[in-house]
């Protein structure tokens, strides 16, 4: 899958998943990403390529950058009949492409990781009653801790159960449109230990305060 964001006369970045279902899918990859790369990268609209495992060994992790729609588009059209593209067939593709200018720093938003304890009360309050919804998950294997990824909106904050990841009491400061309307959803979904108001003189704007099941302070606040 592809979601493509934005087309014009910027450099294309493209970046994403590849993950593999069987280890025979991720042998294929190992042995045909090296020409891959090294051909992808003699294109002269390639800007930079990288493909790089992860701790998991059917994923990698996949950034490319062009320096036009152009030479992304030549790009796509000789990958589409490439050996790559036979020997790969079948192998799950999660990308996003889209526009950055080329004086822009390759540097996106902070994500901040914060420290759950059990995950069946953390869904609860995040996913139930805040309503952010679920990006991905991970485990080394079955039984070991869950890390998380969710959002909501252009909010985005990860959930972790490994010792180290995050501090108990974090603060997570989260910019809202509307926080009359925020606190107003809030209500119409009660939480069994949660009655949040809207500070309106809290610096920054109008402000709604939640504390999730493990003590960290969620401020969604209303930027005056």
């Amino acid at each position: 899958m592809v979601t493509d964001i934005l087309q014009g006369m910027s450099q294309i970045v493209l970046t994403g998943r590849l993950t593999c279902a069987t280890a025979d899918q991720a042998d294929r990859v190992r042995e045909h990403l090296p020409r891959h790369a090294a051909l992808t990268r003699a294109e002269p609209g390639c800007v930079s390529f990288h493909v790089e495992p992860t701790d998991d060994p059917l994923v990698w992790l996949v950034s490319e950058r062009f320096a036009d729609r152009a030479g992304f588009d030549a790009h796509q059209a000789r990958v589409a009949d490439s050996d790559w593209a036979r020997a790969t067939d079948g192998v799950d593709r999660d990308y996003r492409v889209e526009e950055a200018g080329s004086d822009v720093p390759d540097v996106g938003p902070p994500i901040p990781v914060v420290r759950m304890f059990d995950e069946a009360s953390a869904r609860d309050f995040y996913i139930d009653y805040l309503r952010f919804r679920v990006e991905w998950e991970h485990r080394f294997e079955p039984g070991t801790p869950l890390y998380m990824r969710i959002r909501r909106g252009d909010a985005v904050i990860d959930l972790s159960e490994h010792h180290g990841d995050g501090t108990p009491g974090t603060v997570v400061w989260i910019p809202i449109r509307d926080a009359a309307e925020f606190h107003a959803e809030l209500v119409e979904r009660p939480h069994p230990k949660l009655r949040p108001g809207i500070d309106v003189d809290s610096p920054g704007g109008p402000t709604i305060v939640v504390i999730d099941p493990s003590g960290n302070v969620l401020r969604f606040c209303q930027p005056t």
